[in-house]
């Protein structure tokens, strides 16, 4: 029962059921807080029930990433990822993940603008 997200439109439009016989779908846009205790992993965890029960944010590592040089930032320091997509760290190349997801067990770490 969590809300994923992207950093990747790429990604995120996998998200708004897109497919070569659906060219349209929806996105939404939204800022979402990971929180303080923050879980990073290459591959989806097995074990959701604990992590949704603590309120864990887990970050998902992928492959490719946007390029951190084209970020901005927005309104009250929230950091915008965009840009293209690079190759991420090295050590990630076996990671199962094309682009880095974020999934947040708590309906009010997200906020849509």
């Amino acid at each position: 029962k969590a809300i994923v997200c992207s950093d990747a439109s790429a990604e995120a439009a996998r998200y708004g059921f897109t497919a070569a016989d659906r060219p349209e779908g929806f996105l939404v846009l939204a800022i979402a807080s990971l929180g303080d205790n923050i879980m990073e992993l290459k591959s989806p965890p097995e074990d959701t029930k604990s992590l949704e029960q603590k309120k864990v944010g887990v970050k998902g590592l992928g492959r490719m990433k946007t390029d951190e040089s084209e970020h901005f930032v927005w309104k009250d320091d929230i950091k915008v990822p965009c840009g293209s997509l690079v190759q991420a760290n090295p050590e990630l190349k076996e990671s199962i993940l094309d682009f880095n997801e974020y999934a947040v067990y708590d309906p009010r770490q997200v906020h849509k603008h």
